[in-house]
């Protein structure tokens, strides 16, 4: 079944499909933005812990006694300490290349902006709801919208249509 498409000849229509479009830009872009921050958080922290737990692993080792057994604590703390090690530098790798924090504050930047045009959109047809002619032109709302598509980051697919 196909969707019907709204006739856009009157102007209420225009700006009412433009509102929900912005609607679904602006709070989408605020999801993907916590989206990405709390996944910033949790790899610094168990990074963070991993490094923790290898410099620990370290002082047992440093502070043992000598011995030849594997299971002593000294052995142990060998192990530990590179397996976690081996974790710890993957995890930073991954902080560092994928730049979760660079790709939350860019999505924020777009919230932002579009939140600023859904506002424009709202107060346009508050004034011609009551027949006033006041608010910014079409073509300053649409010329802002345009700007914001440009300096906004993607949205990945899923995020989109969560809110549409």
């Amino acid at each position: 079944m196909k969707k019907k498409i709204p006739e856009f000849n009157d102007p209420l229509i225009v700006l009412y499909e433009w509102l929900r479009s912005t609607d679904v830009m602006h709070r989408g872009h605020h999801y993907a933005a916590n989206y990405f921050q709390r996944w910033h958080r949790w790899l610094g922290i168990t990074s963070t812990v991993f490094n923790a737990t290898v410099a620990s692993a370290i002082f047992i080792y440093l502070t043992s006694e000598d011995s030849s057994d594997p299971s002593s604590p000294k052995s142990m703390a060998i192990i530990i300490g590179g397996v976690v090690s081996l974790f710890a530098t993957i995890i930073t790798g991954i902080i560092t290349f994928v730049r979760y924090d660079e790709i939350s504050l860019n999505h924020f930047k777009a919230a932002t902006k579009f939140q600023a045009v859904r506002r424009m959109i709202e107060e346009k047809i508050g004034f011609m709801s009551k027949g006033l002619e006041e608010g910014e032109s079409f073509c300053t709302i649409r010329s802002k919208w345009t700007e914001a598509l440009e300096n906004a980051i993607p949205m990945t697919q899923w995020i989109y249509r969560k809110f549409s």
